[in-house]
């Protein structure tokens, strides 16, 4: 979602059981959003439906949509998703399924932890890069300045100066041997979305 790190929120990727059927619905393709509300085309909203409320829309990929604005009158509403705002006819929609915000919590956190995840794997590979092209021993230190040129621009973490989205310091540098592993108190406030912290964090568990 690089400059800077991308938000974790940019996408959604691998989910818990329990959230699999919060996230089973998405918004709406390009194609089916216009610049402004057109008259006609009416169709009745959900009556559940209401401004600033928070939902999924049934389409073509997952992500979490802020209703700012309906009309009734011809069954557009003006949505924001991923920071932009469309507007989406009902009558292209097949459900339109409200998310509570325990839920939209959960997964947020869950997206925080996905991208948690996949950081401490993009600087494991640059220490690995990084100790192979020195030919260093498994006890030799290193900073954060000897491995970032290891990782790619691109990468989650190129800009993070070694922390997580959460602003903690992933853990490394005293060890080649050691690796990386993720804050103990990010795993900490994520452990509310993660099952099994074990299978799920795996090397990277403190």
């Amino acid at each position: 979602m690089k400059n800077s790190p991308r938000s974790p929120l940019s996408s959604l990727v691998i989910l818990s059981p329990a959230l699999v059927a919060v996230v089973a619905s998405a918004v709406v393709a390009v194609s089916r959003v216009q610049a402004q509300a057109p008259a006609g085309a009416a169709s009745k909203l959900p009556p559940f439906l209401k401004v600033d409320g928070l939902y999924y829309l049934d389409g073509n990929e997952d992500d979490l949509v802020r209703v700012l604005e309906l009309a009734p009158e011809t069954g557009w509403i003006r949505v924001q998703a991923k920071g932009t705002e469309s507007w989406v006819n009902v009558a292209n929609l097949s459900t339109v399924t409200p998310i509570s915000k325990e839920a939209v919590a959960k997964l947020q956190l869950r997206e925080q932890a996905d991208y948690i995840l996949e950081g401490a794997g993009e600087i494991s590979e640059a220490i690995a890069a990084y100790a192979a092209k020195n030919n260093l021993p498994p006890d030799a230190a290193f900073a954060w300045s000897d491995i970032r040129k290891f990782l790619k621009p691109e990468a989650s973490v190129y800009n993070s100066s070694g922390k997580d989205v959460t602003g903690r310091p992933y853990l490394f540098g005293k060890k080649v041997a050691d690796g990386v592993k993720v804050n103990p108190e990010t795993v900490k406030e994520l452990a509310l979305v993660i099952d099994n912290p074990d299978a799920y964090w795996g090397k990277y568990k403190p």
